[in-house]
């Protein structure tokens, strides 16, 4: 199992996973056409911690939501499941951003390491 840190989280959550200058080409490509392309460093800031808050403290099937009202962007988090793997707290996360007229977004495993901060361990992307 391929453990991301938490920093990678805008790339994660932002469009995939760089694993090679391929897939460097292929991620540049999809975010060209992603709603996080158009976010501003609120939005991030807002989105990130939706994210952390999901992860946190709502439970399975929960959505927790953001709005940016300065920047009309908007998005939400909803964890899917809940799951132990190697000792380690894991969740799914579902997550729906729009900005502009573009809608996009993917489910994401997430793994809490011994400070309990979250990391990305995979993604399924899509664009709506």
């Amino acid at each position: 199992m391929r453990i991301l840190p938490m920093l990678s989280l805008t790339a994660v959550l932002g469009g995939a996973c760089v694993i090679s200058p391929a897939a460097s080409a292929a991620a540049a490509l999809w975010m060209d056409d992603s709603p996080v392309r158009h976010f501003t460093d609120q939005d991030w800031d807002m989105f990130k911690g939706n994210v952390r808050d999901a992860l946190d403290n709502a439970a399975d099937g929960e959505t927790r939501s953001w709005k940016n009202e300065a920047s009309g962007n908007h998005g939400s988090s909803t964890p899917i499941s809940s799951s132990e793997k190697d000792g380690r707290r894991c969740r799914q996360l579902k997550v729906v951003n729009q900005a502009k007229t573009l809608t996009g977004g993917g489910t994401f495993e997430f793994c809490a390491n011994d400070k309990g901060e979250w990391r990305a361990v995979n993604e399924r992307a899509s664009k709506k």
